[in-house]
């Protein structure tokens, strides 16, 4: 006869394993499924705050800048006027001696630089 012990034992280690059954998990089961997480609903209010925040800060540069927003007096237009007039013709000097060639980056920017400054004392001239 056979040996039914010795040819299930060998059945039993030759066979894979098999999986347990496990349940699928569902999301909709979740116990906080639906709801807005924490994080996001702190990082809304600390966004809402930083935004009342800048709004008060614009609102007080405006009440400001109506109130500073003067005429100045002929003195005082003169004076400013002839600082700009002073700060344009040094920074006219310093680029006039930068010469034609611009042969490196760093020159070049410089360059750039007293350029844009010189139109906008000019502008504000």
């Amino acid at each position: 006869g056979k040996n039914f012990i010795t040819t299930n034992a060998v059945e039993a280690i030759l066979a894979k394993p098999g999986k347990a059954p496990q349940e699928e998990f569902h999301w909709t089961t979740r116990p906080g499924y639906g709801k807005v997480p924490v994080y996001l609903r702190r990082n809304k209010e600390i966004i809402a705050a930083e935004k009342e925040q800048f709004e008060t800060y614009m609102r007080m540069q405006t009440e400001m800048n109506t109130d500073a927003a003067s005429v100045l007096s002929d003195d005082e237009r003169v004076q400013l006027l002839s600082h700009l007039k002073k700060k344009w013709g040094s920074i006219n000097t310093a680029y006039q001696k930068c010469g034609l060639a611009v042969d490196s980056q760093p020159k070049k920017l410089r360059k750039e630089a007293m350029e844009r400054e010189l139109a906008e004392i000019e502008r504000d001239i």
